[in-house]
């Protein structure tokens, strides 16, 4: 029995225990049917609520993305094929994908998306678009990844994309050969990111641009903060060999 599972067994005592307690109390049915669909609204909200803020902690705070995608993978096998939920579920798990290092893998999945559901959900198809550049630039698909942003750049901007906008950005800048105002960037999205997992990816980027810009004391210093990520996340394994390399040396 998966945890799904569980929850929907959890929510359905619920919903039975609601049933018995309205039936003691001395009110009209109505009423009783008003107060019950109200609660079970709440309950579900509240219990998707916690389902998700527990698959995202894998991610943000425990930095584990293997076991990320697994939960994903179960999460969108109980959701309704071609509604929003499913489909975001989907970029979730190819952005957990390319923490591991998975980039084609990644890439597959976004690039199996239909275009014509972005008609329908157009705050999907940035979530896409920046994906996709993130596996490209990884892949050393620069020119591809370069031609993806400016459409991604031609979008109008939303709150909620400001720190994507910025990353996808910085890794243009950096692909251009402008490696000091990508560095910037970078250092803006590290200084004021709060996400663990974020964090390392920062740190790595941060490492590899200083590494290319010679300044080997601060590509050494977000290599060792890198490092110490969980060991399944793609940019922590490669810190860690870097450094492995330079103390051979």
């Amino acid at each position: 029995m998966n945890r799904f599972t569980k929850v929907k067994i959890l929510y359905y005592s619920i919903l039975i225990l609601m049933i018995i307690i309205l039936h003691y109390i001395p009110i009209s049915w109505p009423i009783k049917l008003l107060i019950f669909v109200v609660l079970a609204i709440d309950s579900y909200y509240i219990l998707s609520l916690l389902i998700k803020r527990s698959r995202m902690n894998l991610l943000n705070k425990k930095c584990d993305p293997e076991a990320f995608v697994k939960r994903t993978r179960e999460h969108r096998a109980i959701t309704k094929p071609g509604k929003f939920f499913n489909l975001a579920l989907r970029t979730e798990e190819a952005d957990g994908l390319h923490l591991m290092g998975e980039f084609e893998k990644a890439l597959e999945i976004l690039e199996d998306f239909n275009p014509e559901i972005f008609d329908k959900y157009p705050q999907l198809y940035r979530v896409v678009l920046a994906s996709k550049m993130s596996c490209l630039y990884e892949l050393k698909r620069d020119e591809e990844a370069r031609n993806i942003y400016d459409i991604f750049h031609s979008l109008p901007e939303c709150d909620e994309f400001l720190g994507s906008v910025k990353e996808q950005k910085a890794l243009y800048k950096i692909s251009n050969g402008e490696l000091k105002d990508g560095l910037k960037l970078f250092e803006e999205l590290y200084r004021y990111q709060k996400k663990e997992n974020f964090k390392i990816q920062c740190a790595y980027q941060l490492a590899k641009t200083y590494e290319k810009l010679e300044d080997i004391e601060n590509s050494k210093k977000y290599y060792e903060i890198a490092a110490r990520g969980n060991e399944k996340m793609y940019a922590a394994r490669e810190a860690r060999n870097y450094l492995r390399a330079r103390e051979g040396k």
